[in-house]
């Protein structure tokens, strides 16, 4: 048997500047055993809604905090009822769509710095060489109220870039223009996430190292190691669906530098209005710099198989943080058709 689903959005951002795009398509084939996927898919690794550290194949959209669907071939394996094997290879490279940065002033830089250089993106070409693969085992657990437990391996590319300044020469001796580079890294997470259910309270948890070729730190061109992770609790009020996130990231500082520890949290909430109508936000906080994002969000079923989709988004912060790092209040809207059949 076989299966087939299609999501196409628009989003319109305070420019107004429009765009379409094709979401999730997936195509699904059943084979005995085995499920086989391809198309431009989203990878649901791990266990939590927000601050996901295990789901590394798909790229970031940092405005919508939501992960940007890519070609991909997909192969699950069903061992047994509680057991499975899956594999995925993502042949191109996509890089994750980051909130704009504010331009450094002329006036703040060294004085023998007289200007600034267009930023050099030495995004990875669509070769096999930065081609992503990941494999994951899960296996369900018989504790509690029951629960499953998955370890995951990742290879590729990072989606985000590591920025460093290179100082170029000008005509006269002494002086230099500063060019911001971007580099992404090659780099391999080993991850864990669990699903825990205890009475009428959902647990979720994910961990994952990450580790870049840069291991000792000493190369401000690549990222440094990480360990970084997320525990989230569900429950539900009513016709109101609550969920808690904590999430805490350390990094391997620079050569010489301490190791820097960031804290975000997240509140998420949804109802159903009535049985086609699903109302819900999500905001998310970081502890470490005050910045964050606002989401609210519809959801309309409009017939078996059609979903239309709302969602605006307002990112806050101060210049250089985590979720505005360009320092002025940024909004967008999108809209959305999803069709599965």
């Amino acid at each position: 048997t076989a299966a087939f689903s299609a999501n196409l959005r628009s989003s319109v951002d305070q420019s107004g500047f429009t765009s379409i795009n094709l979401g999730e398509t997936v195509l699904t084939a059943y084979v005995g055993d085995f499920d086989l996927q391809a198309g431009n898919l989203l990878v649901n690794w791990g266990a939590v809604d927000v601050f996901g550290v295990v789901s590394t194949v798909n790229p970031q959209d940092f405005a919508t905090q939501e992960r940007i669907p890519v070609p991909v071939v997909r192969v699950l394996w069903n061992i047994s009822e509680d057991r499975r094997l899956e594999g995925v290879f993502a042949p191109g490279f996509t890089p994750s769509s980051l909130p704009p940065r504010s331009s450094v002033p002329v006036s703040t830089l060294p004085p023998n710095v007289v200007g600034l250089d267009p930023v050099m993106d030495n995004r990875p070409a669509n070769t096999l060489e930065n081609a992503q693969f990941g494999v994951r085992y899960s296996s369900d657990l018989d504790v509690f109220d029951g629960g499953d437990l998955s370890v995951s391996l990742y290879s590729g590319p990072r989606h985000t870039p590591t920025p460093s300044i290179r100082l170029n020469p000008t005509e006269v001796a002494g002086q230099f223009r500063a060019q911001t580079v971007l580099n992404y890294d090659q780099i391999y997470v080993l991850g864990a996430d669990t699903n825990l259910s205890i009475g009428d309270l959902a647990v979720r948890a994910e961990a994952a190292y990450t580790l870049t070729e840069d291991s000792s730190g000493t190369n401000p061109k690549i990222g440094n190691p990480a360990l970084e992770g997320t525990v989230q609790a569900e429950y539900t009020f009513g016709k109101v669906n609550l969920t808690g996130v904590l999430n805490a990231r350390w990094q391997k500082g620079e050569s010489g530098s301490s190791d820097p520890i960031r804290v975000n949290t997240a509140v998420i909430a949804s109802t159903e209005l009535d049985t086609r109508t699903i109302l819900s936000g999500v905001w998310v906080q970081s502890l470490t710099d005050g910045s964050g994002t606002l989401l609210p969000s519809l959801s309309y079923t409009l017939a078996d198989g059609f979903k239309l989709e709302g969602r605006a988004g307002v990112n806050y912060g101060g210049i250089g943080s985590s979720f505005n790092p360009g320092g002025t209040l940024t909004a967008q809207i999108q809209v959305g058709l999803k069709l599965s059949f």
